[in-house]
């Protein structure tokens, strides 16, 4: 991948388009391939204070094997600049603990023109002097393709993207019939039913679909924490289903969005999403009154901040984790069965363990139809449209 194609990629890994005045950091490896957790922009104030910001907002979230930066800075361009700004945030690196080197440097004006900058010892005044420009590389039809939405216009306007609706878009599940038979599907099965609303969400043009999608999404993944790790899990890997996960937190009910907040927020890290984007969704978690609400956010936040794991590396151990904990879930709610029937009598349990060994194999296919015959969720009249 050319450097252009790879700073045009940007705005759309990032969300918005970038302004006069950010500046971009993008991690590369050994290899030349550039990391998506490396980028982050800043807003532009003094040197010092751009300085101190790219090592509060932007290192933190490069990754051990990306530790050569690519810089572009996002500003009117002048042959005759000086080199403060260069000079001084090279000199800071020295004392990094990271290890962190400057080997390229761009600029991209309001005309989206690339300029390269390289060191010219040549002249009587060595410094940083820069090339005639390149337009940016369009790359909209490649990044749709992708599953990525065209950027809105500012990061002011992108961030609000990522806090709740003033109205809900959906209600909780009132139906006792229905909320029932949620609440007993064993742990595998309702994981299931969770990611299938899921995939429903980001897959459907019905809005009365994602509506009713949505209600059983909110449920289990307030109910259930199994389910709330599947569907971050799922939404980290794919762009649609992270929008359409995003899209249910700011649009659950009150006392849903705080379960819903945990697992977009997590799944937002674990993607390798903006740090300021996936602290707005983080913020609505840490207001759950269950624990491992906040615990999911802070260990996804750390893993990216602080360890500097890939998301790659990230989303495998989480999934292995999920894994574990579902098998344990898993037999505990056998052994409650066990211990629930053992208080029958013996030909009630020969019953039940005969009706279990006939139904068990289409029991997740029986949860999904139950949960798909319900009819449409209604649509709150005032809530936001579903794109």
């Amino acid at each position: 991948m050319q450097v252009g194609e790879l700073i045009a990629r940007m705005e759309y890994e990032y969300g918005y388009r970038f302004q006069q005045g950010d500046v971009l950091l993008i991690g590369v490896n050994d290899q030349g391939m550039g990391g998506p957790q490396a980028v982050l922009p800043i807003e532009q104030a003094t040197v010092e204070q751009q300085v101190q910001g790219i090592h509060e907002e932007v290192l933190p979230m490069v990754h051990r094997d990306y530790r050569n930066l690519i810089m572009v800075r996002y500003e009117e361009f002048d042959y005759h600049e000086t080199n403060g700004f260069h000079d001084q945030f090279t000199a800071s690196l020295d004392d990094h603990p990271g290890g962190f080197e400057v080997v390229a440097q761009y600029k991209v004006d309001q005309n989206r023109q690339l300029y390269q900058g390289y060191m010219d010892q040549q002249w009587a005044s060595p410094g940083l002097r820069w090339t005639m420009p390149g337009k940016l590389p369009d790359v909209s039809a490649q990044m749709r393709e992708l599953g990525y939405k065209e950027p809105a216009s500012s990061e002011a306007e992108y961030l609000r993207s990522f806090q709740p609706h003033p109205e809900p878009g959906f209600q909780p599940l009132d139906q006792e019939q229905e909320v029932s038979h949620l609440n007993r599907l064993a742990p595998r099965v309702s994981v299931e039913v969770a990611r299938h609303a899921l995939a429903t969400t980001a897959s459907t043009e019905s809005i009365e679909q994602q509506a009713k999608a949505r209600q059983t999404l909110g449920h289990l993944v307030a109910y259930d924490e199994d389910a709330r790790d599947a569907v971050a899990y799922d939404a980290s890997i794919s762009p649609a289903k992270k929008d359409a996960l995003v899209e249910t937190y700011r649009q659950a009910p009150a006392k849903q969005r705080p379960a819903l907040a945990a697992a977009a927020g997590a799944a937002w890290m674990m993607s390798g999403g903006g740090l300021k984007a996936g602290r707005a969704i983080m913020a609505h978690a840490y207001q759950s009154t269950r624990p491992s609400d906040r615990a999911l956010v802070t260990a996804a936040e750390v893993a990216t901040t602080r360890a500097h794991m890939r998301p790659e590396e990230i989303q495998e151990a989480f999934g292995k984790e999920i894994g574990t904990d579902l098998e344990a879930a898993e037999a505990a709610h056998q052994e409650w069965e066990r211990l629930y029937s053992s208080t029958t009598t013996q030909t009630e349990t020969e019953t039940v363990v005969e009706t279990e060994t006939v139904e068990e194999p289409d029991q997740m296919q029986l949860a999904l139809e139950h949960q798909m015959n319900q009819p449409p969720a209604p649509v709150a009249s005032s809530g936001p449209e579903v794109d």
